[in-house]
């Protein structure tokens, strides 16, 4: 009796062994519906990249300086409050792999302590291609131009609108447009209580000393 038990036992059940290969069978129809799902998903992230590499785009942008407002030496250094005026079509740098464009308006110059300058004055996201046209007369700086010292009077300056494409997949790249051929004013200049109330989109005259070198 103990032997005819003992070789029962070395045979599974019928029932047991139904349900292990159903189990097994499940378990391997889902991590090979995963694994297929990863592979195209990652065969189209590469497929987006690589017509990222492909497209062209002709951004058209023109930057000038509306208006010094105020440009004044604070704390042994110089700063500079200052209303741009932006005209520039990004709607060609968008492709179907963008998700955002990140725009950013730096003042570039050359200064005795620094060889190179960037101070980034103004920025905004742009999410579709319908707000990639930027028409805007009169915005000011959302930060303002603060030099390492008092080296802004009557120096040289260049605008650089600068854009950074964030793709849905793949790696970021940046584009850029640098004007030259402007100059700050030779003497501070105090705030204008008639400018304080301008919208920063609204157009307005000149003031200061603020020149477009030819």
């Amino acid at each position: 009796t103990r032997a005819t038990r003992r070789s029962w036992s070395l045979y599974p059940q019928p029932g047991r062994t139904r349900t292990a290969t159903m189990a097994h069978t499940f378990m391997h129809r889902v991590n090979s519906l995963f694994t297929f799902a990863g592979t195209v998903l990652a065969g189209m992230c590469v497929l987006a990249t690589l017509t990222d590499q492909i497209h062209t785009s002709d951004p058209q942008v023109s930057v000038k300086v509306a208006m010094v407002e105020r440009f004044m030496r604070i704390d042994r250094n110089d700063e500079a409050y200052l209303a741009f005026d932006i005209d520039a079509d990004l709607t060609s740098v968008f492709s179907w792999n963008t998700k955002q464009l990140f725009v950013s308006l730096a003042v570039e110059y050359e200064t005795k302590i620094n060889a190179m300058n960037q101070v980034s004055v103004w920025d905004r996201v742009v999410e579709r291609r319908e707000d990639a046209v930027l028409v805007l007369p009169y915005v000011r700086n959302k930060y303002k131009l603060v030099d390492q010292g008092s080296n802004l009077q009557g120096l040289a300056v260049n605008l650089t609108l600068e854009w950074n494409v964030m793709p849905i997949t793949g790696s970021v790249s940046v584009g850029r447009r640098t004007i030259t051929g402007f100059r700050l004013p030779q003497e501070y200049l105090a705030a204008d209580p008639t400018t304080m109330g301008i919208p920063h989109t609204r157009g307005g005259g000149r003031r200061g000393g603020m020149k477009h070198m030819s």
